[in-house]
């Protein structure tokens, strides 16, 4: 695997090539320069190790990126979503442009008065993002992170006063859904692959890690807060 590192405070790139946990200059291992593709994801993702460089390991080294494909056809990136802590999200994928519409008719009815706004990224013809909703402004957020991502097919919905366990069944029962990624209020980070074709979603990162694993306080803390909801009787 080859990648780019930085040192310190230098603007300069250094390239690196991965073998056994340690991350090595590229000169140091006598490996010919070949065509790399920076791409815009941590590399201590893949990558937990040192870094060295002309045969000493480097103290303070950041890991800008990882490169997947040698010949530049593959890529990953990491596209965060951008939103306020109140909005929730749901991203999914779906097919042809009836799907703008018949979102917004399922939230829409699902949820009269639900604040919202959706848009669908088109994969042919004119590939525009679509979209529907009942709020201007998580319109115009929901077409602006979808273009970022730039998944064909891809969708976003953001909502506002409502949330996914209200409207999520009916999604994915649209006839256009084909899945959904997430459904959160959470930080989002959408992982993309991109080809000489186009852009996909891979996956995401829907909040934080865990730290450990629920005791009996915990327990009773988690059925307490779902009875505080109203979503449990008692």
């Amino acid at each position: 695997m080859l990648g780019y590192y930085t040192i310190g405070r230098e603007s300069g790139r250094y390239p690196f090539f991965h073998n056994e946990g340690i991350l090595f200059s590229h000169w140091e291992n006598g490996i010919s320069p070949a065509p790399i593709v920076p791409v815009m994801v941590p590399a201590s993702w893949f990558f937990p190790a040192p870094v060295r460089h002309q045969g000493i390991n480097v103290p303070g080294a950041t890991i800008m990126g990882i490169v997947i494909s040698m010949t530049g056809d593959l890529t990953l990136s990491v596209v965060p979503i951008e939103k306020p802590e109140d909005v929730n999200v749901i991203l999914g994928h779906s097919h042809f442009i009836k799907t703008a519409e018949d979102l917004y008719e399922a939230v829409a009815g699902a949820v009269p008065g639900a604040l919202f706004g959706l848009a669908f990224c088109e994969a042919s013809a004119d590939r525009l993002v679509r979209t529907e909703g009942s709020d201007e402004a998580l319109k115009e957020l929901a077409g602006k992170n979808a273009l970022r991502i730039g998944a064909g097919h891809s969708f976003l919905l953001f909502l506002r006063n409502c949330y996914p366990i209200n409207v999520l069944n009916t999604i994915k029962n649209v006839q256009e859904v084909c899945t959904i990624y997430c459904a959160t209020a959470n930080p989002v980070e959408v992982i993309m692959v991109e080809t000489s074709l186009g852009r996909g979603i891979l996956g995401v990162i829907d909040g934080s890690s865990p730290v450990g694993v629920e005791g009996p306080g915990d327990v009773q803390n988690r059925i307490d807060l779902l009875r505080k909801f109203g979503y449990k009787r008692g």
